[in-house]
């Protein structure tokens, strides 16, 4: 009983809508290619707004099986797009950067415990004794500004 109104409403659509399902079946079962220089332009935010506004549209004025097809078909072309230019290996197998700083975290993690500057002013070696009687010197130290220097 179904299948006879499924059927009669089927009939009513259209002829262009007929062919336009018959267009999206034959892309879903062939799962055809697309030309690289079209893929560009569809794999933007404007191409994939344009698909989703063609989708709606046909979601809004034509038959709902038809409608079905088309976002399904539109996620395929979606899908190829992306393969074809790349961006979908590119989303998938690089890092973002919160990801890849979280990485390089975890070499760094314990493996350095103080900085290089810090070691080199630890191994200094300072005078045990004063070399000779400087409080008789003509030559008196001067501190120069240290612009808020921590002394070591």
């Amino acid at each position: 009983m179904q299948l006879k109104s499924f059927t009669s409403a089927f009939k009513k659509t259209p002829s262009l809508e007929k062919v336009l399902c018959a267009v999206f079946v034959l892309y879903i079962l062939m799962g055809l290619n697309m030309p690289e220089h079209v893929a560009e332009y569809i794999d933007t935010i404007g191409g994939k707004f344009v698909i989703g506004a063609i989708v709606l549209y046909l979601f809004k004025y034509t038959h709902p099986v038809t409608a079905c097809l088309a976002l399904f078909t539109a996620f395929m072309v979606l899908m190829n797009a992306s393969n074809m230019t790349g961006n979908d290996a590119l989303a998938r197998f690089i890092p973002s950067n919160s990801r890849q700083s979280r990485q390089m975290a975890k070499f760094n993690l314990g493996a350095f415990p103080y900085t290089l500057e810090e070691e080199i002013v630890s191994n200094l070696s300072h005078p045990k004794s004063p070399i000779g009687d400087l409080s008789s010197s003509s030559v008196q130290a001067v501190v120069e500004d240290t612009h808020g220097a921590a002394p070591v």
